[in-house]
């Protein structure tokens, strides 16, 4: 699972690094912070409290980094750049090129307005009222100075309080916290599974055969919006609202043959789970003929496909999907 790295000055923020970590846990995401005993921060005994950080940042998938009122003290007497804690971090997630979350508490953005308008100026600051957390200015103005040729986001969000934050997060992280409940619900097996079988009758007065397609859901939860395309004769769109577990329905195609032929089709299917993943199956159908009277019929799954979906929509009102993903695994095509 995506593990989330939480930057941010500590004894000003405790409530919001607590609430922020319980919302990545419900999101299924794995936080990881600094002095919160139920995120996966590890300790390092052998490394100081810095190098702790460090490591553990270096571990993750993306970092939220969260700038109040204070920047910090600086760590140069300790032999690390004449930076804050949340600013190194910060400097290291963009060097090792993780994506970056900012969320920066409204009132400081409106002192970072006045201080872009007045940075040689004496000006009192409402929110930013210590001189050493004007340094925060600087982490903003790394921030947000766009370097050629390399990779990374200036953008940031400003939020009140941390129900407006909570709702950013939610936006933004959604799509990662969706990416990892699919593969949460493939390795558990909690997907429906469709199974896809033949039965071929012979022709008795005539030349066509009739081949019965068998469609059934072994899997353990329903599949829902189920459609099937054969790509044979009329090739008509086939809908099933709900296939249960272990509901089967099927769909009979008459095949005139001239003379001793196989028979090749495609059929592609789509169904949603309940949670409002998409899943898209192609299967190759076939009957090899050694005679009239001898012959041999399969279906084969050549592709199954992933489509996370990415809204938060749930069953019945599928919307917008995409990240689609390859037969075997979940990630970007």
């Amino acid at each position: 699972m995506s593990k989330v790295f939480i930057s941010s000055t500590v004894f000003d923020l405790l409530d919001v690094r607590a609430e922020v970590t319980q919302l990545l846990h419900d999101m299924r995401l794995v936080p990881v912070a600094s002095g919160i005993a139920t995120s996966a921060f590890q300790p390092l005994p052998d490394q100081n409290s810095i190098e702790t950080c460090l490591a553990n940042l270096r571990q993750c998938d993306a970092v939220i980094v969260i700038l109040c009122q204070r920047y910090g003290p600086s760590l140069e007497k300790t032999g690390f750049p004449d930076l804050s804690a949340t600013h190194l971090e910060y400097t290291e997630a963009k060097r090792l090129g993780k994506p970056i979350r900012m969320y920066i508490r409204d009132r400081l953005d409106g002192d970072y307005r006045i201080y872009l308008k007045n940075r040689k100026s004496d000006v009192q600051f409402r929110w930013v009222q210590d001189e050493k957390d004007r340094r925060l200015f600087e982490l903003m103005d790394e921030h947000l100075k766009l370097a050629k040729g390399r990779p990374g986001s200036n953008w940031y969000d400003t939020f009140r309080d941390s129900v407006e934050l909570k709702t950013l997060l939610n936006r933004d992280f959604g799509p990662l916290a969706a990416r990892n409940e699919l593969e949460a619900l493939v390795v558990d097996n909690r997907i429906p599974i469709i199974a896809v079988s033949i039965d071929v009758t012979p022709p008795q007065d005539s030349r066509d055969w009739l081949i019965r397609i068998g469609i059934k859901n072994v899997g353990t939860v329903p599949a829902y919006r189920l459609t099937w395309n054969v790509v044979a004769g009329e090739n008509q769109d086939q809908v099933m609202p709900v296939l249960a577990p272990q509901q089967e329905t099927c769909q009979a195609i008459l095949y005139t043959m001239h003379r001793v032929e196989n028979w090749e089709s495609t059929l592609n299917m789509t169904y949603y789970m309940p949670q409002g993943h998409r899943i898209v199956d192609e299967y190759e159908l076939g009957i090899r003929f050694a005679s009239t009277l001898r012959f041999w019929s399969g279906a084969q799954c050549k592709s199954k496909t992933y489509h996370v979906a990415t809204d938060g929509v749930r069953p019945f009102v599928i919307a917008e999907l995409d990240e689609s993903v390859p037969t075997g695994r979940i990630g970007n095509q």
